[in-house]
This record gives C-alpha cells, sequence and structure tokens, in this order.
C-alpha cells in the first residue's frame, strides 16, 4: 500500500499567477453583483493564501472598493492610505482616491 503522505523534504509549490488572477476574478464577481460582504471575505482568505502573491495591489484596491460599498469609512480611509502608501504610482490610484468621497 502506497503512503500518501507529504514528503517533509519537498516545499510547498508557491500558487501560480493564473490561481492567483482567478481567485481576483472572484472578488471582483462579488464586487460586481454589490456583494462586497463576500468581497471582503474572498479577500481575507486570499490575503494569506497568495501572501508573496503579485497581484497585491489589485486585492488591495478591491478592498477599498469593498469597504466603501459597506460603508465602513474608517476601515476604508485606513485601507486607502496603505494603499497609497505602499503604492504610490499605480495607475489604480486614481480610483482608491474617487471610490467614496471623503
Amino acid at each position: 500500500m502506497a503512503n500518501h503522505a507529504p514528503d517533509p523534504r519537498v516545499a510547498p509549490s508557491e500558487p501560480s499567477l493564473a490561481e492567483e488572477s482567478r481567485a481576483l476574478e472572484l472578488v471582483q464577481g462579488a464586487l460586481g453583483r454589490n456583494d462586497a460582504a463576500v468581497a471582503l471575505e474572498l479577500l481575507g482568505s486570499q490575503d494569506v493564501a497568495f501572501a508573496s502573491g503579485r497581484l497585491a495591489q489589485e486585492r488591495a484596491a478591491a478592498r477599498v472598493f469593498a469597504l466603501c460599498a459597506l460603508g465602513r469609512a474608517t476601515e476604508l480611509e485606513r485601507a486607502r492610505g496603505r494603499f497609497l502608501a505602499r503604492y504610490p504610482g499605480s495607475p489604480l490610484s486614481k480610483r482608491v482616491l474617487a471610490s467614496c468621497p471623503r
């Protein structure tokens, strides 16, 4: 009988960009359906699953949009500030700034 336990000497593989992109599409779909609460839940999971992923900037912007949609002003301002500090030259900056006018 074969042993199907993972080999502890083999590091788990990092998720691919395609996997990360598909996951972010779920967030965008939830936002498109006006289901910002689901989008935030997905983002929380994705922040863990894709901690070193390449779409962190897009997830951070999506978090701002979701918080805006939910009317969570204090969290929105913190998320917006973090986004602008981390990604000052981002092409998403204008959308992030325009979401939920102050």
